[in-house]
C-alpha cells in the first residue's frame, strides 16, 4: 500500500484548494463516512463541480476507495464509493479537472491498487454473498467503465507473477467456461445465502446508464481466444502447483476439451454484453 500511495504523490503533485469553497471539503487521510458520502452525492449530482476542489480532494478519495477495496466493499464506505465510482463514469471530471498527467497518476494509482488487491486471492472455494473474490471482480469492471486501460491492467495481471494473479484468473475464466450449477470455484446462488458465479459485466458503483469503454471491449474480445484461454489454464495450474491445495487447477484442464463449446459461446457474446449500459438486463444468452 505504500509504495502505490507514494508512487501516486509523487506523479500527482497535490494542488492547492480553491479560495472559495461552494461544497463540502474533507480532512485527513480517511474523511468521516458521512462526509465522504456527502460530497461523492455532489460531485455525481450537483450541476457545477469545483475543477480545483476536486483535485485537491482526489487523493482523500482515492484513498477512500482503496480503503473499500481492500476491505472487501465491508467498510463504512461502501455505499459512498459506488456513488464516487458513478461519478467518475457520468461525468468527464478527470478530464475536465486535473491535466493530462495527474489523470494519468489516477489510473495508474486505481490500477496498481487493483492488482495489489487480486495478489491477495488465495483461494479457489467460494460460496454466499459474502465471498471476497467478488471486491475485485466488481472493480475491475467498473474500473473498465471508468477508464479506457484495460489491456495495461490485463496484461499485468496475467503474467502470474505472484499466486493471487493465478489464482484470480482461474476465478475469470471458471465463469466463461461454466455454467453456473457446475461452477468448480463459486458454489451456486441459494436463497439463503446468495452468492453465486459473479457476472463478468457487474461493477461495484451505480453505473446504470454506462457500459464498458469501447477500446476495452474491443481489447477483450481480439485478446482472449479458446487459445489464449487454454495457454493460460496450463500456466496457472504451473504456478499453484504445489502451493494452493486445490483440486480446481487440474480439474479446468481436464474439462477444457469438454466445455470449449460453451467457453467460445461465451468469448462470442462477451463483447455485446460489455457493450451495453449497464441497466439493461444483461445475462448470458443460451447456446444456439
Amino acid at each position: 500500500m505504500r509504495g502505490v500511495i507514494e508512487s501516486f504523490l509523487t506523479a500527482y503533485a497535490k494542488p492547492a484548494p480553491p479560495a472559495e469553497i461552494r461544497q463540502l471539503p474533507l480532512d485527513g487521510a480517511l474523511p468521516a463516512p458521512g462526509d465522504f458520502a456527502e460530497y461523492a452525492s455532489d460531485i455525481c449530482t450537483m450541476e457545477e463541480v469545483q475543477p480545483a476542489l476536486f483535485a485537491s480532494l482526489l487523493l482523500a478519495c482515492l484513498r477512500v476507495w482503496r480503503h473499500d477495496l481492500m476491505h472487501d466493499h465491508r467498510s463504512d464506505y461502501a455505499g459512498s464509493v459506488e456513488t464516487f465510482q458513478c461519478a467518475l463514469a457520468r461525468r468527464p471530471l478527470l478530464r475536465d479537472c486535473l491535466t493530462q498527467a495527474r489523470g494519468r497518476a489516477v489510473t495508474a494509482f486505481m490500477r496498481d491498487s487493483l492488482l495489489e488487491r487480486i495478489d491477495r486471492e488465495d483461494s479457489l472455494s467460494h460460496a454466499g454473498e459474502r465471498a471476497t473474490a467478488y471486491a475485485w471482480f466488481y472493480r475491475l469492471s467498473a474500473f473498465a467503465v471508468i477508464f479506457p486501460e484495460l489491456e495495461s491492467l490485463w496484461r499485468a495481471w496475467w503474467r502470474f507473477e505472484t499466486l493471487g494473479q493465478a489464482a484470480a484468473a482461474l476465478q475469470y475464466v471458471s465463469c466463461l467456461m461454466y455454467q453456473d450449477r457446475d461452477n468448480p470455484i463459486f458454489a451456486p446462488w441459494t436463497r439463503e445465502h446468495g452468492g453465486g458465479t459473479p457476472g463478468l459485466w457487474e461493477t461495484d458503483g451505480q453505473m446504470f446508464h454506462e457500459s464498458w469503454h469501447m477500446e476495452n471491449v474491443i481489447f477483450l474480445m481480439e485478446t482472449v481466444t479458446p487459445a489464449y484461454i487454454e495457454d493460460a489454464l496450463s500456466r496457472a495450474a504451473e504456478r499453484l502447483e504445489g502451493v494452493l491445495d486445490s483440486p480446481v487447477p487440474a480439474r479446468m484442464l481436464a474439462e477444457f476439451a469438454s466445455q470449449r463449446p460453451l467457453l467460445k459461446h461465451r468469448l462470442q457474446v462477451l463483447p455485446d454484453i460489455l457493450a451495453q449500459p449497464l441497466n439493461a438486463t444483461l445475462t448470458w444468452p443460451p447456446m444456439g
